[in-house]
């Protein structure tokens, strides 16, 4: 596909991702219905520690 990069990976080495329980952390914020969440992940990357 266009504008990937990096070496593609068997899905097989996905598993182990996915494997362990699942994490839960809080973060007090609410995204409605049809509000784009994108710009929530850019602010929670930079606000969380280890995101």
């Amino acid at each position: 596909m266009p504008g990937e990069v990096g070496t593609p990976l068997s899905v097989d080495r996905l598993a182990p991702a996915l494997a362990p329980e699942p994490t839960v952390t809080r973060t007090n914020i609410t995204v409605r219905g049809l509000e784009p969440f994108d710009a929530v992940t850019l602010f929670l990357a930079g606000a969380l520690p280890g995101f």
